[in-house]
């Protein structure tokens, strides 16, 4: 066989897996995308104390779909693209988790990258502090605490973590704002005393 025939064979191959490849990377986004969505909405209805069940199960599903094409993306698209997502769907999870006094569930556990993990654990410290300011209005002053109680055992735990932007993403600025908000949160809580 001539290296021009084998060349164009070999290429052809090629050329199919990498379609392969850029229909599950389509089709990913496009869960991406809902599970962001879906997510932000269990945040929210968290933050309005109502039932996230179905949302609960419709995002862990999604997860689902998602994990299982991500192995075979990474090597070509790396996680970049599917970040948003998942970062928010392990936001919802843990923060659901801290709410309920249920388990935090792991990255193992979700499916998801451990630098994910941490950096959305950053994340929760600020839709805690949501919690902490509208159970100090509802005159809940020791579930308020118990929140920030939360916030300073997160921020503690990630506080010191200092990894390359190429590795960790946006986890130093998460680690940041983590601090400024639980800063204020803390100062919200003392002036709060009646």
């Amino acid at each position: 066989m001539d290296n021009t025939r084998r060349i164009g064979e070999y290429l052809d191959r090629v050329i199919e897996e990498i379609d392969d490849l850029d229909r599950m990377r389509e089709e990913t986004l496009r869960l991406n995308r809902k599970l962001n969505r879906r997510s932000g909405r269990g945040i929210a209805l968290l933050v309005r104390g109502q039932d996230d069940t179905e949302i609960f199960e419709e995002t862990h599903e999604l997860m689902g779909q998602i994990g299982e094409r991500m192995t075979s993306l990474e090597r070509l698209t790396g996680w970049s693209p599917l970040v948003s997502g998942v970062e928010e769907y392990c936001e919802y999870r843990i923060l659901r988790a801290v709410l309920t006094g249920t388990e935090v569930p792991l990255a193992e556990e979700l499916l998801v990258p451990k630098w994910i993990w941490v950096v959305a654990l950053g994340d929760v410290v600020g839709e805690l502090r949501r919690f902490v300011l509208t159970k100090l209005l509802d005159g809940e002053r020791e579930v308020a605490a118990r929140y920030l109680g939360w916030m300073e055992v997160i921020y503690t735990m990630i506080a010191g973590l200092e990894f390359p932007k190429a590795i960790t993403g946006s986890l130093r600025n998460k680690v940041d704002v983590a601090r400024a908000i639980l800063e204020r949160t803390q100062s919200d809580l003392l002036n709060s005393r009646p």
